[in-house]
C-alpha cells in the first residue's frame, strides 16, 4: 500500500507524526501539553493486511492535539473508512474533552459518505472516566462500534476479527 504526503496538503502533518505504513516510519507528531508533563505524542501504525489503523497516545492528554493528530492521520489515508481502529491510551494520562470529541465527530461524519459498513474501534485504557463515557461518545459516531479494553491483545483480536467473529463477541458481552 502506498501513502502519499504532499507539501501543503492537510495530510502533511503540521508538527510531524509517527505514521507508519508496514514498518516504514514516515513522520513524528509532538505536542507539549504542559511544561511539567511528559510531552503528548501520538504514533500511527497502519496494518493494511488486517485493515487496522492503530493510534498509540503517550503523555499528558491534550484534547485539541489528540483530535488534531487523529484527523491528520485519517487525512493521510486515501480511504480512512476502510480500517477498523485501535486507540491505545494505556500510557496517556487525562481524558479528551467533549468539545474536542464533537469536533472530531463533525470531521468524521463529513467524510464518511462512502462508509458502507460498521467500523470497530477499540479503546485501550484503564481510565474509568474514558470507559464510562464510551457509550455516550459512540452516539456521536454513526456506523461506529466503540469498545473499551484494558488489554491490548484482546483489543487487537476484536478489531482484527471477521464480522462474524466480532458479532459473537458482541453477543457474549451483552
Amino acid at each position: 500500500m502506498t501513502l502519499s504526503l504532499k507539501a501543503g496538503n492537510r495530510a502533511a502533518f503540521a508538527e510531524g507524526a509517527n505514521v507508519f505504513i508496514g514498518e516504514q516510519k514516515l513522520k513524528t507528531v509532538r505536542s507539549v501539553s504542559s511544561i511539567m508533563a511528559r510531552p503528548f505524542e501520538i504514533t500511527g501504525l497502519l496494518d493494511a493486511e488486517n485493515a487496522v489503523l492503530r493510534l498509540v497516545a503517550t503523555g499528558a492528554m491534550d484534547s485539541e492535539s489528540f483530535v488534531d493528530r487523529q484527523i491528520e492521520c485519517l487525512c493521510a489515508l486515501q480511504t480512512p473508512w476502510a480500517y477498523n481502529r485501535l486507540v491505545d491510551l494505556t500510557d496517556c494520562t487525562g481524558a479528551c474533552a467533549y468539545e474536542s470529541l464533537h469536533r472530531f465527530a463533525y470531521f468524521w461524519i463529513s467524510r464518511q459518505s462512502q462508509l458502507n459498513r460498521t467500523i470497530r474501534e477499540a479503546v485501550v485504557t484503564s481510565n474509568r472516566l474514558t470507559i464510562a463515557r464510551l457509550p455516550t461518545i459512540e452516539l456521536l459516531f454513526p456506523k461506529h462500534e466503540l469498545r473499551a479494553f484494558t488489554d491490548v491483545a484482546e483489543a487487537e483480536a476484536w478489531v482484527m476479527a471477521s464480522e462474524q467473529e466480532a458479532s459473537l463477541v458482541r453477543r457474549e458481552n451483552r
